[in-house]
């Protein structure tokens, strides 16, 4: 129970904990891997079986490798990192796999979810997705929402939306009581997170015989620009239904349209303001797809421009990391000459040494050897002579053995900064 550790103390273990909790910070000198393998871990409001993955924590950054567990009806595979190596704007990065859990619990569990897709609360089955999603974390331990940028995708075999505050207002406006449930069946639809606001990509559903695109967005902000396209057959509609569907006709054919009625009436819907309240327009004009294309076209856009926002980042950090690249492998290069030209320098003055001291033994043998006579004498100077080149020999090849590992350690920094150089070069270009 997680709970606990994170309880001030054991009485307030089972109250659950309002206040802000400020950011946890991952430790700079901790290197650690734990293989985990949890039959049940309670954490916060969630109830998880069968925890199994690789947890690691080095460089003041969490990473969960495979973490898999089983949750809210069904399964959760979690891969990705958690940084405070700025533990004023604490990083998230990660990918999850989520398979057949329960739409209304992983609402009321996750307040991401309830942010991301607020449509979650009304809805009930189940639903698989898969989601990558970066963000910035503030003092809260709350994700930034304007930082949020990801993609993913949703699919359910059916999901029930009930009392969905503009789906009702569509219904009363068109007054086809049916509208005000949706249960739609296989949805298949993938999105992307820009800067914290939520692009639908176009995706075609079905209520009963009502057939309908919908594709648009809505930020964290809670505001919204939904544009759904109805094709609604003509026996849908009866009573007050069919006096709406007239007005619409009529308010076609004046703006020059010359609609007529067929068996099936594509309808165009509007959808704006917020998500507790929605505005709602109709249409029969096809004027409405100006409003699909400048949502594809804003979409669009804003991908490309956090692409080339992304790009130029990239380059900058890539810059970084050979500017720093290069001057640590100037140091350490730097720091090696000064290492071998120190050990010629000794090994140049203990070879100095030698010959010196050689000398000055060499003239001592030739004064004794002056001392005994002629032979002697010539006997002394060999012997000097002798002492001499022994001093020399000894001298060289401590000369030697210094240069020789002198460019050991020149050839060891080489290598070693030219490694931090490619390395550099790798992070660079995302290897």
């Amino acid at each position: 129970n997680l709970n606990d550790l994170m309880s001030e103390s054991s009485s307030t273990a089972a109250t659950p904990d309002t206040s802000a909790m400020g950011v946890i910070e991952v430790p700079d000198n901790i290197d650690f891997t734990l293989l985990a393998s949890i039959d049940q871990m309670i954490y916060d409001n969630m109830d998880l079986r069968d925890v199994n993955g690789t947890i690691r924590v080095k460089n003041k950054t969490i990473s969960l490798d495979n973490i898999a567990m089983k949750t809210l009806e069904g399964t959760i595979g979690l891969n990705g990192t958690y940084s405070t190596v700025n533990p004023k704007q604490p990083k998230v990065d990660f990918t999850v796999d989520i398979n057949s859990v329960d739409i209304k619990k992983a609402f009321q569990t996750f307040n991401t979810i309830e942010t991301l897709a607020p449509i979650a609360g009304a809805a009930s089955g189940k639903i698989s997705t898969q989601l990558s999603v970066k963000t910035d974390l503030d003092g809260n331990m709350v994700p930034v929402y304007s930082s949020i940028n990801g993609a993913g995708g949703i699919k359910s075999p059916q999901l029930t939306f009930t009392n969905v505050n503009s789906l009702v207002k569509i219904a009363d406006a068109l007054k086809i009581d049916k509208l005000k449930q949706w249960a739609i069946d296989k949805i298949n639809l993938s999105f992307e997170i820009v800067d914290g606001k939520v692009f639908v990509k176009p995706f075609e559903t079905q209520l009963g015989k009502i057939k309908a695109d919908i594709s648009g967005w809505n930020s964290f902000d809670q505001t919204m620009q939904y544009v759904m396209q109805l094709n609604i057959p003509r026996s849908e509609f009866g009573g007050a239904a069919n006096n709406v569907l007239n007005n619409l006709v009529s308010e076609a054919n004046k703006k020059g349209a010359n609609f007529s009625l067929g068996d099936v009436v594509p309808v165009s819907v509007l959808i704006g303001g917020t998500i507790t309240n929605p505005t709602i327009s109709t249409d029969l004009k096809s004027a409405v797809n100006n409003v699909v294309d400048d949502l594809k076209q804003q979409l669009n856009q804003t991908i490309q421009d956090k692409k080339e926002e992304a790009v130029a980042k990239v380059r900058e950090e890539a810059s970084k990391y050979i500017e720093e690249a290069n001057a640590k492998a100037q140091k350490l290069l730097a720091e090696a000459q000064k290492q071998a030209d120190e050990l010629l320098r000794v090994a140049n003055e203990s070879s100095a040494r030698l010959v010196s001291e050689a000398d000055k033994k060499a003239e001592q043998i030739l004064a004794e050897g002056k001392k005994n006579g002629t032979i002697a004498e010539f006997a002394a100077k060999k012997g000097a002579d002798a002492v001499k080149k022994e001093a020399a020999t000894s001298g060289s090849k401590i000369i030697a053995e210094a240069q020789k590992a002198s460019d050991n350690i020149m050839a060891k920094a080489r290598q070693e900064s030219d490694k931090i150089i490619q390395d550099a070069r790798d992070k660079a270009e995302g290897k």
